[in-house]
């Protein structure tokens, strides 16, 4: 009888012991999964009305926000750029992007006169910023204050 219990906690332990690897397993490829976008800096804009680049800072890790840019061919004295954001732990209702973020064309600063309301943890919608006549040669969108990132700049030089 003593034999059948120890041979039952013997099954217990290995059970639990390969329980444990497996979710270690698990959990350390997932990770891996995760992160594989981490370092994507840029990637081709697939709209065809746009001659700029998708722009992309941040990652969706713990405690991050990946935010991605793509300009769009100024029309009207309006540059219309669009935004996503994504997280899968920072809560984006907090952030006013009317409030952080900047458009640069040289000297010149703008502030988007409409902009998307973030929320919950992924986000999307288009920034607009009155650029009036202003070249948009060479531009640069600065946002502040989101996670991990304090200042991002998105730099767009030429079309």
């Amino acid at each position: 009888m003593d034999n059948n219990k120890e041979t039952y906690l013997l099954y217990g332990i290995v059970a639990l012991a390969i329980i444990v690897l497996a979710y270690t397993g698990y959990s350390v490829i997932g990770q891996g999964i995760m992160q594989k976008d981490k370092y994507i800096q840029t990637v081709p804009i697939t709209g065809e009305d746009s001659p700029y680049q998708a722009v992309s800072t941040g990652s969706t890790g713990e405690g991050e926000v990946q935010i991605e840019l793509s300009p769009h061919e100024p029309q009207g004295g309006r540059l219309a750029i669009d935004i996503a954001a994504n997280t899968h732990s920072v809560d984006l209702s907090q952030f006013d992007l009317k409030e952080i973020t900047a458009l640069q064309i040289g000297t010149k600063q703008f502030r988007p006169i409409d902009a998307p309301t973030l929320s919950s943890h992924h986000a999307s919608g288009t920034l607009t910023f009155d650029i009036g006549s202003a070249k948009t040669d060479a531009f640069i969108v600065i946002i502040t204050g989101i996670p991990k990132v304090a200042t991002r700049s998105f730099r767009w030089d030429g079309t």
